[in-house]
């Protein structure tokens, strides 16, 4: 696997209690993709920061508000269309 394709997969985070999580733990704990916490941190929703290298990191202190300004609902029901007769 490139290294470009394990860096967009989501991962199960390596310490449950670290106070701050990578992109790609973050989208593993809310069951998204890496791309779709992207943009949510394009949008303003967490407050991320970047740490040395350039790294991207989420304070898991901010996953329920995340998680709830970005939640989206049961979808609408679909109406069956009535035959013509």
């Amino acid at each position: 696997m490139s290294t470009k394709r394990a860096y967009l997969k989501p991962q199960k985070p390596a310490d449950p209690d670290a106070p701050f999580l990578k992109i790609q733990e973050v989208a593993y704990l809310l069951q998204v993709s890496v791309n779709t916490v992207r943009r949510m941190i394009k949008a303003g929703a967490p407050h991320s920061q970047r740490v040395a290298g350039g790294v991207i990191r989420i304070s898991r202190e901010d996953l329920p508000h995340y998680y709830d300004a970005h939640r989206v609902g049961p979808a609408p029901a679909r109406r069956r269309r009535q035959r013509a007769a």
